[in-house]
């Protein structure tokens, strides 16, 4: 991977969406007759102005903006309770553009405080975004239908309105996550968007009810990933894939049904984050959302609250030791939230997540964050010595999750085969394919038939230096999206 040396100031356009607008909000002025709540309209106007002074290159300006709106609206005050839209046609986030606003606060800090100082290193970070360009399976007309998991089979095709523009959806809905992911990196990483669409892909839709889901069938992920090249799917960081949506809102019964369309899962690795999610999500708000198109500026505010509340659903995994996740959803409930957390919305506690625990968590986050593969020639350099020792997943929650490698005894392509015993009583062996990166597991594995290839597999972790570089040394193994670090005897 690339490595660049970043100064503090650099050409806004190189990174930033094309963003136009400037002044007042044009989508307030869609509806004269009616009387927003002032911090609901204050919110849109200092986002947009925060954002169009960041972009345009001036900093400090977008620094003053934000400060001056918190000491206005403190974030977590009562106001806030109430900053939301009168009409169900306009949605900005749950409250008003709160989360965009946040995150404005965290890059614009970060970017004053560096003004001035060295340079740092800083990792390039490749988010893939695959768009599908076809869909097919069954549509129910009728909730009878859908609770019977009937329906004639249809074919969806992508709406193209993603594709105009070079993407420009796409890259105005990131800008300002990624300009906060670089924020929460110190400045470390650099997220670069490659956007790959496959018109002619097919893949398999699904129904499903209780709870009303309408997106990916089972194994539709394997066929994405299939699509791709080796070049792609190795320096790839991040995951994005985008589908056509297959939500039955036409029909009367499903009018105003909330159905989930995507979330959070796994790339090809079985650890890096991939969103997932139907085309319309970007097009249109869902029926729990509001109703018709999205304007840009609902984009512009609800966008970035969407990728970062899935982000943390990745982001909290891959740092368990801090159990801030435990549950699904935990930053819901006020009552499980740590003693030294404040606020009261879910943008309050991935804030004081990054300031008082990942900020300086093991590994760093310029380098947790990284999932792309190593290069090969450093695996050419491994043995199975080298994999040989004792495991111990983090967090450790059963006996499942420490074990030993050593040899079986046997050699296959002039290979020792290892056998992985774990502290529960269970072994099976495990096959090297080092010129990957990969432990292979066979029909011995308990649960081989249940689990997909990479997931059952075991793969290589290797160590980084400071940077973020790799090192041809073993750090441990990844393990249905676990790690287990290693310990010789």
């Amino acid at each position: 991977m690339q490595l660049w040396q970043c100064t503090v100031l650099w050409l806004a356009t190189l990174t930033a969406p094309a963003l136009s607008l400037q002044g007042a909000p044009t989508l307030f002025d869609s509806y004269p007759n009616l009387e927003f709540p002032e911090l609901t309209r204050a919110s849109l106007q200092s986002l947009l102005a925060v954002e169009d002074a960041y972009w345009q290159g001036d900093y400090l300006g977008a620094y003053e903006l934000c400060h001056q709106f918190w000491q206005k609206y403190p974030a977590s005050s009562p106001p806030w309770n109430s900053a939301a839209s009168p009409t169900p046609e306009i949605f900005l986030g749950t409250p008003s553009c709160y989360s965009a606003l946040r995150m404005w606060s965290e890059i614009t800090d970060w970017k004053v405080q560096s003004l001035g100082k060295e340079r740092v290193a800083c990792q390039v970070l490749q988010w893939t975004i695959v768009v599908v360009g076809l869909g097919e399976g069954p549509e129910p007309m009728r909730m009878i239908d859908l609770e019977r998991g009937k329906g004639e089979r249809v074919e969806r095709k992508l709406d193209r309105r993603l594709l105009a523009d070079k993407h420009q959806i796409l890259r105005q809905s990131t800008g300002l996550f990624r300009e906060y992911a670089k924020a929460i990196s110190g400045g470390r990483i650099e997220v670069e968007l490659e956007i790959i669409s496959r018109p002619s892909l097919r893949v398999e839709l699904q129904v499903r009810h209780q709870p009303h889901t309408a997106g990916l069938a089972d194994g539709a992920l394997g066929l994405v990933w299939k699509s791709l090249s080796d070049k792609v799917l190795q320096k790839t960081d991040w995951w994005w894939v985008i589908y056509p949506s297959h939500v039955p809102e036409q029909y009367d019964d499903f009018e105003n049904a909330e159905f989930i369309t995507g979330g959070m899962a796994s790339g090809p690795d079985g650890a890096s984050p991939c969103f997932i999610v139907d085309d319309r999500w970007l097009l249109r708000k869902p029926p729990h959302l509001g109703s018709g198109d999205w304007h840009e500026e609902e984009r512009r505010a609800y966008m970035p609250q969407w990728l970062q509340h899935e982000f943390f659903h990745y982001l909290l995994r891959l740092y368990p030791q801090f159990e801030l996740e435990k549950e699904g959803h935990q930053w819901f409930d006020l009552a499980t939230w740590p003693d030294d957390f404040k606020g009261h919305f879910e943008a309050d506690y991935y804030h004081e997540a990054i300031q008082k625990r990942l900020a300086d968590a093991t590994p760093a986050l310029h380098i947790g964050m990284r999932h792309a593969a190593p290069p090969a020639k450093l695996f050419r350099n491994l043995s199975t010595d080298d994999l040989c020792g004792h495991y111990r997943r983090i967090p450790t929650e059963n006996d499942w999750h420490v074990g030993t490698l050593s040899p079986n005894g046997s050699i296959e392509k002039g290979v020792d085969v290892l056998v992985w015993r774990n502290a529960a009583g269970k072994k099976w062996l495990l096959h090297p394919d080092l010129k990957r990166g990969y432990l292979q597991t066979g029909a011995d594995y308990p649960y081989y038939e249940s689990s997909d290839s990479p997931n059952r597999d075991f793969r290589v972790v290797l160590r980084r230096d400071e940077n973020g570089n790799y090192l041809p040394k073993v750090a441990g193994i990844q393990f249905h999206g676990a790690f287990y670090a290693l310990s010789k005897p």
